[in-house]
């Protein structure tokens, strides 16, 4: 089953992420190296410095990780359609509206089923679980080309 990192209302593609886990947990080792590094230069220098670090965001941030997903349909748009979908995912889209009731997510198996919007001429295909709405409320981003058919 294939995986993507899925975010709760991001408001276009470039706050969408394409990492794997391999990836996070780098990501999250030098983040968390970087954190430490900057704790020993805080505690160095006062205590509220140290209150003001950058732990509570990663811990927060831990939140976004890849999840299974399927997707319950493939919907080509245009070129145009497409990148004004991506560079606003929070608004209102017909295209959603139509297809919404496809989408589901499964908490005893952490799956997303899902609509994938397309244009073949773009790099990326956008994942999305509404969760009732008209617009991206869980969106994810993957390679068109990683896309399983």
């Amino acid at each position: 089953m294939q995986k993507a990192s899925f975010y709760r209302k991001p408001t276009d593609i470039d706050n969408i992420r394409d990492i794997t886990e391999e990836e996070m947990l780098k990501m999250l080792s030098n983040v968390l190296k970087e954190s430490v590094e900057k704790i020993k230069a805080d505690m160095k220098s006062s205590k509220d410095k140290l209150r003001q670090t950058s732990l509570r965001y990663m811990v927060k941030s831990g939140k976004v990780k890849p999840r299974n997903f399927q997707i319950a349909k493939r919907i080509e748009l245009t070129e145009i359609a497409y990148d004004n979908f991506a560079r606003d995912l929070l608004k209102d889209r017909k295209f959603i509206e139509e297809n919404k009731h496809l989408t589901d997510y499964d908490s005893s198996t952490g799956t997303y089923t899902c609509l994938m919007f397309y244009n073949p001429k773009r790099e990326y295909a956008i994942l999305v679980e509404t969760q009732g709405a008209n617009y991206a409320r869980y969106a994810a981003k993957i390679l068109l080309t990683e896309v399983a058919e």
